[in-house]
């Protein structure tokens, strides 16, 4: 006899049944009381793998820079590169923009020009130690001494003058300023050069050169010469000045008697230092602007060479090269590029035929070269030193500015870099 009502059970829970029971979702969270020994086993797998593969990923992982760093492994700079300078390192002052060999080969003088105190600092180059400092005001760029090593010359900048020091045994003292101009003119007096009893400095804001009688500390004359010139350069013979018109892209030649301009020789963006070669025929001049130096003859007037000195072929502008250095065989040239950290070394023994032989790791923003007497040593001035800083206590958009605020263009401290023997070698061999 048929019984209805467990019919109807049966009926209703056959209805309840998942008609796909291997198609549910696995959760670990949910699982039938009987099968809790299973879900230990699976829950224990699911651990060990999530382990293993945390694990795997930290081993690949690469480690975690941070700012600061070591002589060994290099300095870690704020746009994620590495700066491993050759050679010691020597703490000077805020932002070095020259360098001054004596003509002993004993001190070297460097002229720090940044936001922090200027000085003109004096370093024993055996002991590698400053042994004397002179603070000076508004200083930029020029420095020189004369033949005797007894007077230091330094462009004034904002005070329109050049400052002069007395320098006896490694001690420099203050000595005169030489007005340039008129105190509230434009003028900014900056990269300069001695040529006996004369001295010749660029004025970068007057867009002229200015001529002195280093005797009466009198301004023999000025001259036009273009668009911010950058500094000078006198011929061998004292007859000839040559002047790199920073915002005209040439070299303005003068005849130092009557300081007017003979001739102009075109150059790339922004030509800078210069060097002249031991046989005076040819001129060398950076172009910050471009990534070269131009080779001049002086003799044709007109530039023959064009040394690209970056690290690839075609790269962009960029490398800031802002500084020169000649052997004293006169086979190697030396160019500091400053955004790139490295001073490049070239064969110019063959003129027409320069190579970049290779590069020398150097500090932060290279920016001045000196090399000694003997040819053993490079002298490598960094605008910011080796290494960057944090500033918590920087300023604030609404809170005034006391001494602690931490600016970050005073945090930096120059530095010069000491390369000899192997650390004077090219590290570096990218392209032919």
């Amino acid at each position: 006899m048929l019984n209805v009502g467990a019919l109807r059970k049966a009926q209703a829970h056959e209805a309840c049944r998942d008609p796909h029971p291997h198609n549910r979702p696995f959760s670990l969270f949910s699982f039938p009381l009987s099968d809790q020994g299973g879900y230990v086993k699976r829950l224990l797998i699911v651990v060990v793998l999530l382990t293993a593969s945390m694990l795997h990923a930290q081993t690949r992982m690469p480690a975690r820079k941070l700012p600061g760093g070591s002589p060994t492994k290099g300095y870690l700079l704020p746009n994620g590169w590495t700066v491993t300078p050759a050679g010691e390192q020597i703490p000077v002052g805020d932002l070095p923009l020259a360098l001054a060999l004596h003509p002993d080969g004993k001190h070297l003088l460097v002229s720090n020009n940044g936001n922090g105190p200027h000085s003109i600092d004096v370093i024993d180059v055996t002991t590698r130690k400053i042994v004397s400092q002179a603070p000076v005001s508004g200083a930029w760029l020029g420095l020189a001494l004369d033949s005797a090593g007894t007077r230091v010359y330094a462009g004034g900048g904002l005070s329109n003058s050049i400052l002069t020091f007395s320098l006896e045994a490694g001690k420099i003292t203050p000595w005169k300023r030489i007005p340039v101009g008129d105190p509230e003119s434009d003028l900014f007096p900056g990269g300069l050069s001695v040529a006996g009893q004369r001295l010749y400095v660029a004025n970068n804001l007057g867009n002229s050169v200015s001529a002195i009688d280093l005797g009466s500390g009198k301004v023999l004359s000025t001259v036009e010469v273009g668009d911010h010139p950058y500094t000078c350069i006198a011929s061998q013979d004292g007859k000839t000045v040559y002047t790199s018109v920073w915002g005209g892209a040439q070299v303005a030649v003068l005849e130092t008697g009557s300081l007017r301009v003979m001739a102009r020789v075109s150059t790339d963006d922004h030509p800078n230092a210069m060097v002249l070669s031991r046989d005076g025929k040819r001129l060398f001049v950076a172009n910050a602007n471009a990534n070269t130096i131009s080779a001049i003859d002086l003799a044709a007037g007109k530039a023959v060479e064009r040394i690209s000195v970056t690290l690839y072929p075609n790269s962009p502008a960029g490398s800031t090269t802002n500084a020169l250095a000649l052997s004293p065989d006169g086979s190697r040239l030396f160019a500091a590029n400053a955004d790139n950290n490295d001073v490049a070394v070239i064969d110019i023994s063959k003129p027409g035929e320069s190579k970049v032989l290779g590069f020398i790791p150097v500090g932060w923003y290279p920016t001045a070269l000196a090399i000694s007497n003997d040819g053993k040593t490079l002298y490598v001035a960094n605008g910011k030193g080796s290494r960057s800083f944090a500033n918590p206590k920087g300023p604030q958009p609404d809170r005034p500015r006391t001494k602690e605020t931490q600016y970050i263009g005073q945090l930096f401290l120059g530095s010069v870099s000491v390369c000899t023997g192997t650390f004077l070698t090219p590290r570096r061999r990218v392209w032919p």
